[in-house]
């Protein structure tokens, strides 16, 4: 099945697209999203689709003692980021485990792309 019609935006920054996604049934994609098939059989009909895969929004850095993961940051790049100090690799996370998988497969999978669910 085709998709029904919608409107595709690129933002060109963090406050464009919170002002895009303010518009009711608008939906952000960053890569291989499930939200096209889905749209493509009609069970999503967004008003607006928003790019967000071109905004800065990756990497992994500690602030004020927490641990901030940019939700358009990888597989690759956190599994290849060391750990703050007293977060331990080896302590048996299901996160860590899948993303060393996906990153020693070659895949560049953005974390917002993958249901969590079905990779753990």
């Amino acid at each position: 099945m085709i998709a029904a019609a919608t409107r595709y935006e690129r933002a060109s920054g963090v406050d464009h697209a919170l002002e895009l996604l303010g518009e009711p049934d608008a939906k952000a994609i960053a890569g291989g999203q499930s939200l096209i098939p889905v749209m493509k059989l009609r069970i999503a009909r967004p008003s607006v689709v928003v790019d967000i895969s071109r905004l800065e929004l990756c990497g992994v850095e500690e602030r004020e003692g927490a641990l901030h993961i940019g939700p358009l940051t990888t597989w690759a790049e956190l599994a290849a980021t060391d750990p703050p100090a007293g977060l331990d690799r080896t302590n048996g996370s299901k996160i860590d485990g899948a993303g060393d998988a996906l990153a020693h497969d070659g895949c560049d999978r953005r974390l917002v792309d993958v249901d969590l669910v079905d990779d753990l």
